[in-house]
């Protein structure tokens, strides 16, 4: 792929309170934004969503093959099952329960289109982030998504992987991010007139 890439250097901090509200002007459909040592491809469709690419991905928009290199239908195999918790560990590492709480509250969502090896290692992440369901997300920071994706890297497994997976070059697998489950049920603020900090707020799983 050949193209003149626009690179934008971030250092920003994500806060519950308000996310801040300069990334309206930065998930610009054919931007490439740099940050904690990635680079994403932005993609908007329209005002429903926006895709972030890592650069370094090589296989999500590819067909599945065999480990002979035969095309392989998607429908033709059976995949192995997540591990639930190691996703959690994930998300929990890359939110606060307050950002959490938000993201809920404001219906958000998130799609994760993942990349495994067929030993269920994960190789690849792209995100799409449904703006036209909470506007608010344009301006999470790119640096969070980052933050996630290397998380997942670290943390997601699948405790089985079935006999079809392992005669697979790769697979593909599509994730809601489920903030309902992953969200504590409220927030309460012991003194509303005071600022927002940690010891003043009480968590409610």
């Amino acid at each position: 792929m050949s193209y003149t890439m626009k690179k934008i250097s971030l250092t920003s901090c994500f806060s519950i309170c308000c996310f801040l509200s300069f990334a309206q002007t930065i998930y610009t459909d054919g931007t490439y934004i740099t940050t904690d040592s990635i680079t994403y491809e932005v993609s908007v469709w329209h005002d429903f969503y926006f895709k972030l690419i890592n650069i370094e991905n090589k296989l999500y928009d590819q067909d599945l093959k065999d480990l002979n290199g035969q095309p392989v239908s998607p429908f033709e195999y059976v995949g192995g099952e997540m591990d639930m918790l190691s996703f959690k560990k994930a998300c929990t590492e890359t939110f606060t329960p307050e950002e959490l709480y938000d993201l809920k509250e404001k219906r958000t969502l998130i799609r994760l289109y993942l990349t495994k090896s067929n030993q269920g290692k994960l190789l690849e992440v792209v995100f799409h982030v449904y703006h036209y369901r909470n506007p608010s997300v344009l301006n999470i920071p790119p640096e969070k998504f980052a933050l996630f994706e290397k998380n997942l890297k670290q943390h997601l497994r699948w405790t089985t992987i079935t006999e079809d997976e392992k005669n697979l070059q790769f697979m593909h697998e599509t994730l809601r991010v489920p903030f309902d489950a992953l969200a504590p049920k409220m927030l309460i603020d012991k003194n509303p007139d005071a600022e927002m900090l940690p010891d003043s707020v009480q968590i409610i799983q």
